[in-house]
């Protein structure tokens, strides 16, 4: 696992993230979890004493209460039960760099950092494979698993439960500890207020002091992916902030349209 220390300012971050080369998988981005480790997927926290056991009784009740349609992809039915707030091996990703950035520099967060996972290509899920078999991390786009529009540019990894650990489930941080897919950019802790001023300065709306994620999101969509196809970008980002870095100009993975509805387990 590659860290970057540490950023402290939106400027910096789009520096840190601008120096990654990412393969035909794009930059996915996470920000830290409320409890550690930070990549362990919901079904494989304390609460939950055999992951097997429990996503198999998981996905037998969901396969006999849900559509007919569903009952022969257990990919599927893994989707269907992270988006009911049931617990999985899933974990949900972002394209989008700064929404990852104003997550991780909320005040709740007392080592604030952004996680990036770089995926090599062979970790893209071949859906025919049984989900009970994987013995790594794979990542797909749930358009893919599920043939929804809605779930264009929603990105997951699902996480392997290893046999020779007591069916248990290795945090993301360990699995890839000695890979350089992974990376943690650091926050610097004593910035984070300043980071979500400038963030606040560029078009970010807050309600009840939460972030609105519809509003946020359509923000980027109107900045990042109308004005990041013009050719004079020095421009358009000093209209942005004097502050910013002309390096975001060669950040090409974000000039795509964002889901605007995000869902964070």
């Amino acid at each position: 696992m590659k860290e970057i220390n540490e950023i402290n300012s939106v400027s910096t971050y789009i520096d840190a993230v601008d120096s990654l080369n990412y393969s035909k998988v794009p930059l996915l981005f996470r920000g830290p979890s409320d409890s550690k480790p930070d990549l362990l997927p919901s079904i494989a926290r304390p609460e939950f004493i055999n992951v097997a056991l429990s996503e198999s009784e998981l996905l037998s009740t969901m396969h006999k209460y849900k559509s007919q349609a569903l009952k022969t992809n257990s990919w599927s039915l893994i989707c269907e039960a992270m988006d009911e707030g049931l617990p999985t091996r899933l974990m949900e990703w972002m394209v989008n760099p700064l929404v990852a950035l104003w997550l991780a520099c909320q005040p709740q967060h007392n080592h604030p950092a952004v996680f990036v996972l770089n995926a090599n290509e062979d970790r893209k899920v071949d859906i025919k494979t049984v989900t009970a078999t994987l013995n790594k991390t794979v990542v797909f786009e749930m358009s893919d698993i599920t043939f929804k529009r809605a779930d264009e540019q929603r990105w997951c990894t699902l996480h392997p439960i290893m046999a020779h650990l007591d069916n248990e489930i290795l945090p993301l941080e360990e699995e890839l500890l000695n890979s350089d897919e992974l990376i943690v950019i650091r926050v610097s802790k004593s910035s984070c207020s300043k980071i979500l001023e400038e963030l606040v300065s560029y078009g970010f709306k807050l309600n009840n002091d939460t972030v609105n994620l519809s509003i946020l999101t359509k923000s980027f969509n109107k900045e990042f992916h109308s004005d990041f196809v013009k050719k004079d970008r020095q421009k358009i980002i000093e209209r942005f902030s004097d502050s910013m870095s002309p390096t975001m100009n060669d950040l090409n993975q974000y000039g795509k349209k964002y889901h605007v509805d995000f869902d964070f387990d």
